[in-house]
């Protein structure tokens, strides 16, 4: 490989960098929006707005871990409430039947 070619070849990856750290920045502006973290300040200057914040990667995956445990103790409570509910109808069968008997 020549100079010139690796030239190009640096220029090439230098691009394809840039272009993975703005769709990284993206897809983290997404998930603050998403998780509520972070607002829109308004340019006085024009119509664009900016997020003020945007999360890290140790950030989402933390709260995306919190998410999923909230929802297994969610199922675990509905499941329970099911059950319970399941065991009152079989008590109320039951007291109905040794009232019929008494």
């Amino acid at each position: 490989m020549n100079k010139e070619q690796l030239q190009q070849a640096c220029t090439e990856q230098e691009l394809e960098l840039a272009h993975f750290k703005e769709k990284d920045n993206l897809i983290r502006q997404d998930f603050s929006k998403a998780f509520g973290w972070s607002r829109e300040k308004h340019n006085p200057y024009g119509d664009d707005r900016e997020l003020v914040k945007d999360a890290t990667w140790h950030e989402i995956f933390v709260e995306l871990g919190r998410l999923l445990a909230n929802k297994t103790a969610l199922m675990n409570t509905t499941f329970i409430e099911q059950n319970l509910d399941r065991i009152e109808k079989i008590e109320a069968s039951v007291n109905n039947l040794y009232d019929q008997n008494n």
